[in-house]
């Protein structure tokens, strides 16, 4: 399953259309209010899933999974 990530304000709307206008795919989608960096831990992903994170404030994610 293809799991596609990102935060609902026009940055992340933006990049998932500009991502699946070049490359098509079926997607489930989860997005979350602008800055929402709790966001990946509601993904459940499996073996064999391909997950895209899109438009996330990386220092703030590396904080909070390096402390968990």
């Amino acid at each position: 399953m293809q799991i596609d990530v990102f935060n609902g304000d026009a940055d992340g709307i933006c990049a998932l259309i500009q991502l699946r206008l070049s490359q098509p795919a079926e997607s489930k989608l989860i997005t979350g209010v602008k800055r929402d960096i709790q966001l990946l831990q509601r993904v459940t992903a499996t073996a064999g899933d391909k997950v895209t994170v899109l438009i996330f404030h990386w220092l703030k994610i590396k904080t909070i999974y390096a402390a968990s």
